[in-house]
């Protein structure tokens, strides 16, 4: 049985899927599954691999423990270091909470470009 191969424009485990897309300048990077301590690196390395500005999308992110907001947190440093930034969309309640309650409520910033925003939530 062979593995199937990802795309350069995928981070893939058995239970997270990092999607990678270029909106504009800026680089999107849709979480898919469980973000925890068995998929934490996917995130990472996403974002090493990204531009400048991340946009972080957890939609359809179902699990979010303590290993994924270290996760955010290392690829925000990332961005930091390059001169950008991350920001977050999209987050289930339960996320924006524990978000909250970690005072990073930082990365959950207004969209470069608030018309994509408008038009992603239509």
């Amino acid at each position: 049985m062979t593995t199937p191969s990802i795309p350069q424009d995928q981070f893939a485990s058995s239970h997270c899927v990092v999607e990678c897309r270029m909106e504009g300048d800026e680089t999107v990077l849709a979480v898919r599954g469980e973000l925890d301590l068995a998929s934490q690196e996917l995130l990472v390395s996403a974002a090493a691999a990204a531009t400048t500005h991340v946009t972080v999308d957890l939609g359809a992110t179902d699990f979010l423990d303590g290993a994924g907001i270290r996760a955010l947190v290392q690829a925000a440093e990332e961005c930091g270091r390059r001169g950008g930034r991350l920001r977050i969309v999209h987050p289930r309640p339960f996320q924006r909470k524990l978000l909250e309650q970690l005072d990073l409520t930082g990365m959950l910033e207004q969209p470069l470009d608030p018309s994509k925003e408008r038009e992603s939530l239509s």
